[in-house]
Order: C-alpha cells, then structure tokens, then sequence
C-alpha cells in the first residue's frame, strides 16, 4: 500500500491566499516520502482528516482508498475563526456528502486519473540501509538484557530497606550478609500462604529476620531484620495485614517489595553490601512498570521494532523510570562494546537530568543484573554519561557554528522564569496589553 497526496485547486488558491503555500508544499511531500500522516486527526468514522498549521490555520482533508493504495485529498485551508471551518467542526458526522460538496470534493472518475497520472511518477529512491553497527543498536541491545525466569527473587520490603540504611545498622550489615548467605534454600521453611511467616535467626538468637517464602513463586520476602529484645509480633503485625490483602500471585506479592535483586547476589557479600547501601539503583519496579519493561525488551529480542517509542501516563506513574532502566540498558551496551555510535539522553530541566543521570548511574554501577556481569571501569562510566546526559538547550547550542556561538552568548538567554520577570516588570501592567 503507498501513500499519495493530491492537492485541490482550491486548496492551493488557499494556502496561497494565507501565506501558508510553502507548509502544504512541505506536507505532501512529507506524507509521500514517511509514507504516514503522523499530526493528522482522523475524523472516524468518516475518512475527514484535519491538520493544524501553526496557530490559525487548519488543513481538512479526505482519504479515499483505491485497490491498495490510499489518496489523500487536500480540500481546503481555513483560518479557525471562520464560518466554513465552524461549518465543517459541527457537519463533518452527520452531514458527510454535504461537507464534501462544500469544498468541492474530486468525483470519483476524477480521483482515478488523478491517482494514475501520480502513481505513474518514478517513486523517490529508497533511504539507505542500517549498516552493521546501526543494525546492532537496533536489534542487539535488548537482546542481552534478558534475565532467567526461574531464578528466586529476593524481595525487601520497605521496612528493611530503611532499616539497613540506618546508621545503627552499620556495624551489623555484615553479619546479616553472613545469616543470609548461610541459608539452605532446600530446608527454608515454605509459607503455606502469604500470611504464613516465619523467623530465620543466627545460632546465638542475636540476629535474625522475618520472612515469606513462597518457592512455587521464586520468591522469597524479606519483612523485618530482628533483634534479640525486638517483639517480634508487633513488628510484623503490619506486614501480616497488608499480606492478607495481596492474592497468592508472584506479581502481586511484589507489589509489597521496596527494593528487588536475584538470591544470586547474596553470595557475593561486597556485591550484596552494594546493594543495601544504595539509594535507588535496586529500588522494586511495580507490576506494570515490571511487566512494560519486559514488554519493551521482549519486542528487541524478537527481532521487531520496539522504536519509536512513546511513554505516556499520569504524574508518578513511572515513565522516567522506564526510560531511565532503557538509557542504562544502551549505555550499558555501548560500554561493553565500545560502540562508535553514542546514546544520547536530552531534557528541558538541568535538576531533572541530574536526577536522571544518578539513577542511570547507579543503574550501572550497583544495579544486581550489572553486577552479575564484569563490572564497569567508573572513569568509563562518567565518561560516557558526561557525553550522553545533555540538557536540550545546550545540546542546540553546541552544534551552532562557532562565530554564531560568539554572537549568543549563554549568559543573555532567557529561559521562561526570567521572561516572565521581565514580563510582569516593564509590560504586564500596560493598558494597551
């Protein structure tokens, strides 16, 4: 199926007639080398579409299918305040044929030839194909990243990550490592249900934890380190009552997991040590975030495209962290095969893309599927983020030739605190405005 765009004589009459010819011009040769109409609102169920050009004009259009190829019909270009555009927003449903005959739709007889006389053009050259190392980022990295299924997932609630980042904890990090690590997995009592909790503690009773094993999950949750004089009842009693409200499924009992790493860790005591200690880099994902991180790797390692990629979702939802856990993924990739090429991570905000960059890092650094591979040299991982992590502005501004650069000087922009400041100090309160 091809994509083809016709442009009507009143169309271009116009776009002439509002300054806007050069955008249209632009726009159909656009459709016809992407081959989409990405920026275009589909009037369903009608074939109406409707493009905004700029602030004032809009563009309504209309899609006719022909064998396998569509045709896209520019039909007219409307200032949005005008009577023909509030004709076309309250008809284009109910009123379809008279719309149409409105703003002289081709016949059918007419789109034909018009269809023939285009496709009857030599088409544009193909684009260039990935060569080996475009190929390899497209289809490589996520490859890598796959973890094993089975394997048991330590999972700490949020009680114990507090706890063991505590001061008074320091001095006992280790011999908890050791209590750990001497567990027999094949005598670890079981929890009949997620209620079901049991005690783990060391030979003297100094030093213990609580905790909920559920092998057929490859879980094992981790509630409360304990002490000797702890009651141990009153600790867990909160963890009892949110359990009993989770279903007996592996996702769910996750949903009460602060921080996450595979048992595998646990046998490396500097590595387990590098976990409880940091902030962020092991921090549990949410069932969602967990199931749409796989989803976005499962697609890489399929062979398909998972890019371009949109992460849409409400405030606190998770879509920087998604993108944080793909930016390490690639920067991860790079580092171990000292890529040409470079990922490269943009924001608007300086304090936004400092945040990022820590958790990237330590994504990197501490991050247990990281660790489970030959650790990073860190001069190479602040190398690489230095050059990756830019914000928006001063990545534009660096690409400017370097007598433009002279001319701008950073210190005269004006960001938008400071033009609102200026705004309100010498405008804002003039009658004309």
């Amino acid at each position: 199926m091809a994509l083809y765009v016709f442009v009507t004589g009143r169309c271009s009459d116009e776009a002439q007639k509002h300054g806007q010819d050069s955008i249209i011009k632009s726009l159909k040769a656009k459709i016809e080398s992407t081959q989409n109409l990405v920026g275009f609102d589909f009037h369903s169920p009608t074939p109406f579409l409707k493009k905004g050009l700029g602030r004032s004009f809009r563009l309504v259009a209309y899609k006719v299918s022909i064998h396998d190829d569509e045709l896209i019909v520019f039909l007219s270009v409307l200032a949005r305040g005008s009577t023909e555009y509030k004709f076309f927003l309250m008809n284009w449903e109910k009123k379809t044929e008279e719309v149409k005959r409105k703003f002289n739709m081709p016949s059918e007889e007419d789109i034909k030839r018009f269809l023939a006389d285009l496709i009857n053009v030599p088409p544009p050259p193909p684009p260039p194909s990935p060569n080996e190392d475009e190929l390899m980022w497209l289809y490589s990295v996520l490859r890598e990243e796959q973890g094993e299924e089975n394997e048991l997932l330590v999972l700490e609630t949020e009680a114990w990550v507090k706890k063991m980042r505590s001061s008074s904890m320091r001095d006992f990090l280790a011999l908890y490592h050791q209590l750990l690590e001497r567990i027999d997995l094949t005598k670890l009592p079981a929890s009949k249900d997620n209620t079901d909790f049991h005690e783990y503690w060391d030979e003297n009773r100094r030093l213990g934890f609580a905790y909920v094993y559920k092998p057929e999950h490859h879980r094992l949750l981790i509630l409360e380190p304990l002490r000797k004089s702890d009651d141990v009842a009153t600790l867990v009693k909160r963890h009892i009552s949110q359990l009993s409200d989770t279903d007996d499924q592996p996702h769910e009992l996750s949903r009460l997991a602060s921080r996450s790493y595979p048992y595998l860790m646990v046998l490396d005591q500097d590595t387990w040590l590098a976990i409880q200690k940091d902030e962020e880099a092991n921090l549990a994902l949410s069932p969602e975030e967990a199931d749409l991180l796989e989803s976005i790797r499962s697609t890489g390692t399929t062979g398909e495209l998972g890019y371009p990629l949109f992460i849409n979702g409400r405030a606190g939802s998770g879509k920087s962290t998604m993108l944080q856990y793909l930016a390490a993924d690639y920067i991860d990739f790079a580092l171990r095969r000292s890529t040409q090429l470079q990922p490269i991570y943009m924001t608007c905000s300086r304090d936004l893309l400092q945040r990022a960059r820590q958790t990237v890092e330590g994504l990197l650094t501490t991050h247990h599927e990281r660790l489970l591979k030959e650790k990073h040299d860190p001069p190479a991982v602040k190398e690489i983020l230095d050059r990756t992590f830019v914000v928006f502005h001063d990545y534009l501004y660096s690409l400017l030739p370097s007598q433009i650069r002279q001319k701008l000087s950073p210190k005269r922009f004006v960001n938008y605190a400071e033009f609102r400041r200026l705004w309100e100090k010498d405008f804002a309160k003039r009658p004309e405005v």
